[in-house]
């Protein structure tokens, strides 16, 4: 744990130019994070979260999701992997402050159906996804809010491809795509798990082939 030495105050001095709250809520992931980190570790985590929020237009905001979400991440990885699920978010947050703080929002319950190593695979799906529009923001920003139904229901390899097939989809409708992945996160609830996979693979071709039919086939 962190000895009653470490000093947050240069860290904190560095969040001034944003809104009180991010300050606040800084305040709170310390409290949490002290208790399991050593002095070293907790000097890179604060390094880290400051490149987050500084890193992109408005990517305070998605720092501020981290900090609200760290308590309840820690129950949920190891205190070891909480810098580079930071780091996932600055990744995001390089190209969508928005959608990093979806992601940061959307841990606790996301990171539940992923392995350790499959945190930064997530992360690097949804910048991935993002093709810099206000309407792909909107498409990605639903798959971030549905990580942990989709993560549930498929596992991290399975939801990548269902997310390339709905983008493919969003380049001939954005409308379209948006009603697939409503209607197919409805289907999937109804089927176990094997059928779930042929699902998202039969998805995956008559996305290619015959993209205007997708509504009949999710619904």
């Amino acid at each position: 744990m962190a000895s009653s030495a470490w000093n947050q105050a240069p860290y904190e001095a560095m969040l001034v130019a944003y809104p009180p709250a991010v300050t606040s809520a800084f305040r709170g992931a310390v409290m949490a994070l002290s208790v399991h980190l050593l002095d070293a570790e907790m000097n890179s985590w604060a390094k880290e979260v400051l490149n987050l929020a500084a890193c992109s237009f408005r990517s305070w905001e998605a720092a501020l999701e981290c900090f609200r979400a760290t308590p309840k991440v820690l129950d949920v990885i190891h205190h070891r992997h909480i810098t580079s699920w930071v780091g996932g978010g600055r990744y995001i947050a390089e190209t969508s402050a928005s959608l990093a703080a979806a992601y940061f929002r959307n841990s606790p319950q996301a990171l539940n159906h992923l392995a350790p190593n499959e945190a930064v695979v997530w992360a690097k799906l949804i910048r991935e996804l993002y093709q810099g529009t206000w309407e792909s923001g909107v498409l990605v920003g639903k798959v971030a809010d549905s990580s942990p139904q989709l993560l549930q229901l498929l596992g991290i390899a399975d939801a990548s491809s269902l997310a390339f097939t709905i983008s493919s989809i969003a380049r001939h409708s954005q409308e379209a795509a948006l009603r697939c992945l409503n209607l197919t996160l409805a289907a999937l609830e109804e089927l176990d798990r094997p059928d779930r996979e042929a699902f998202v693979s039969l998805a995956s071709v008559l996305a290619r082939t015959r993209w205007w039919e997708m509504a009949d086939y999710c619904g």
